[in-house]
């Protein structure tokens, strides 16, 4: 590889790695970064490796643990703003629950920052942040971190999160507003909850099921058991769902199975509700009693095959 070939190859990938629009000042600064790591070694158009960090990436994936964070490292090392190579590696080096919400809340941090200096957190672009390619990563970050305070239990910040992200991306193509529903059952928030749902108005499992747990946990009984019939009437499973969850033999998401794929009105779509918020799920034994004893009272026009 030539001097020239090499410039251009590390200048496309640093550019790329800052979300593929950099000002003038920026590209000077890396063209005289570039030069004076040439004239420091002259032999780096010889060492370059001429994969990817988009074949890494795909590399990464199809592996684990200690392989995926060397891998990580590499790319880090091509492209040092690589978000999705920067998660891989806080998967790995993270000690606990708590010390991975720290790390992504330091990722999430800088990485915000990075684009806001770019300009990405322009006006003319929030609301659009999942199709647009230099973004795109971002939300998945986001999505990462959102995932670490509900491990961690920081239902409260994980929220927020989930109302920020669906600030940056209106039509809320990862189906945060779920989780949200979920979080509202769990810390017992009820106008919110109100709020979301005639927000979307979807008659859908994934909203009336934490509606059900959130009314049931404030004792609106009579609101609980209108948002059970309503989960009845669009899932035929139901019924088996809390005799499964009363035995304490809640479905997972189905093998093979990625997030978001699954089957709606069947076992499969509470397999998802489990999997996706298993926070919400947890001492909730008399909740399934009370509602397989709802089901059972209920007549037959009102639950699908009882």
């Amino acid at each position: 590889m030539t001097e020239k070939e090499w410039m251009q190859l590390e200048l496309n990938r640093m550019v790329k790695a800052e979300g593929g629009k950099v000002s003038v000042e920026r590209m000077t600064e890396i063209v005289s970064d570039l030069s004076r790591r040439l004239r420091e070694n002259p032999n780096l158009p010889n060492e370059v490796n001429s994969v990817t960090a988009d074949e890494l990436i795909a590399q990464a994936r199809k592996v684990t643990g200690e392989e995926r964070y060397r891998i990580a490292k590499q790319i880090l090392g091509i492209e040092p703003h690589n978000i999705t190579a920067a998660c891989m590696e806080v998967e790995y080096i993270a000690k606990n629950a708590d010390d991975r919400v720290h790390l992504y809340e330091d990722l999430t941090r800088a990485a915000t920052a990075r684009l806001a200096e770019e300009g990405l957190f322009a006006d003319e672009n929030i609301g659009k942040f999942w199709s647009l390619p230099a973004t795109k990563p971002y939300m998945f970050l986001r999505l990462s971190y959102l995932d670490a305070l509900c491990e961690a239990r920081k239902l409260r910040l994980a929220a927020k999160e989930c109302e920020e992200m669906m600030r940056l991306s209106a039509h809320d193509d990862l189906g945060r507003r779920y989780r949200l529903m979920f979080i509202y059952a769990t810390i017992e928030d009820g106008d919110p909850a109100i709020e979301l749902y005639q927000r979307y108005e979807e008659g859908v499992a994934m909203m009336y099921l934490p509606l059900a747990m959130l009314f049931y946990r404030l004792g609106k009984m009579k609101m609980a058991r209108n948002f059970l019939m309503e989960l009845a009437a669009v899932n035929a499973e139901t019924a088996a769902f809390f005799e499964r969850g009363l035995a304490g033999d809640l479905p997972r998401r189905t093998p093979g199975r990625y997030a978001g794929s699954f089957a709606i009105g069947t076992m499969e779509e509470f397999g998802e509700a489990v999997a996706d918020n298993s926070f919400a799920f947890v001492g909730m034994e008399a909740f399934f009693a009370w509602g397989l004893g709802e089901l059972r009272r209920a007549p037959a026009h009102d639950v699908p095959n009882e």
